[in-house]
């Protein structure tokens, strides 16, 4: 035995099928396999009973959110990710027993679409890496033995295509066009005005408090808990900058409040951006869809491109 020398334990390899069935020397060279294992101290039979005593895949999610998410900003969005996709299928499965051809069949439906759904390449991707860290963790915490998706990728035929409004300047006018009231509430279109000419995140924006604001030295000091690497993060204010700020009313915690002086959610955010950017297009406008995080990415093209890094 790979654990206990001398220990001995019975594995059923299959059924019987008398002396002439053809299963009976499949079943002896299988036999000679697993005694080799055995010896080099892989333990088949103590595998499969650890599988059956193992975590179930809620068990699993349950002990990650507890333990992992809260150290995480996305902990929500991991939430609401296991609880759509993999909570339905896996929930009373052991987490040993997924295999890596059970995650591939629960991401194909995402990446490349079904009757009810487009494809959302992005999504699967996002989801496959959720299901990574769910069994990294599991590792780390010593509660499951192996990982079924290492160097797993989404294989899908489109890629994910980053958007930069940078590349197409009337883009940029009509962005400008989107971000007045007539489109979205004032609040949020000076937020995104902003989010661009700073190449913050979206989120680090809409949650500037007036407290993180030194208007005297023109700068803004973001927290370590609202920045990615958890560093404390200075932003000097430009004139353009500062007169976006100016031009905010005062009275609420946020510098870009949402109704009734909270701050706009991830979802309030998109929706609002989609619904300006579909208004606009009925009236003749031509912008394609983005996201707020994309804006990140053209402000990044436009510095390098002058040189700043």
């Amino acid at each position: 035995d790979g654990d206990v020398i001398g220990k001995q334990k019975r594995l059923v390899l299959g059924p019987y099928l008398g002396r002439d069935g053809k299963a009976v020397e499949t079943y002896r060279i299988e036999a000679v396999k697993i005694i080799g294992r055995a010896a080099r101290g892989d333990d088949a039979a103590s595998k499969r009973q650890a599988q059956r005593r193992g975590l179930t895949v809620g068990e699993l999610v349950d002990k990650y959110m507890r333990e992992h998410a809260p150290k995480k900003r996305s902990g929500e969005v991991d939430r609401q990710r296991f609880a759509r996709y993999v909570l339905p299928a896996w929930k009373s499965r052991k987490a040993a027993s997924i295999t890596r051809g059970e995650i591939n069949a629960l991401l194909v439906p995402i990446e490349h679409g079904d009757k009810a759904h487009q494809p959302r390449p992005a999504e699967a991707m996002a989801l496959l890496a959720l299901i990574k860290k769910l069994y990294a963790f599991g590792l780390d915490a010593e509660v499951v033995a192996h990982h079924p998706c290492v160097r797993m990728k989404v294989q899908t035929a489109r890629k994910v295509r980053e958007r930069e409004l940078i590349n197409n300047p009337a883009d940029l006018r009509s962005f400008w066009t989107i971000t007045t009231p007539e489109y979205m509430p004032a609040n949020y279109a000076a937020a995104l005005r902003f989010q661009l000419l700073s190449g913050t995140r979206p989120n680090e924006t809409v949650c500037m408090t007036w407290r993180e604001l030194n208007l005297e030295a023109n700068e803004w000091t973001m927290p370590a808990a609202r920045i990615k690497n958890k560093r404390e993060f200075l932003i000097p204010l430009t004139p353009t900058l500062r007169a976006i700020i100016d031009a905010q009313a005062r009275g609420t915690e946020y510098v870009f409040p949402a109704e009734q002086g909270g701050k706009y959610s991830d979802k309030m955010r998109r929706l609002l951006l989609a619904r300006a950017i579909e208004a606009y297009r009925a009236e003749g406008g031509k912008l394609e869809r983005f996201t707020p995080h994309d804006l990140r990415r053209t402000a990044e093209t436009a510095m390098a491109a002058a040189g700043v890094h």
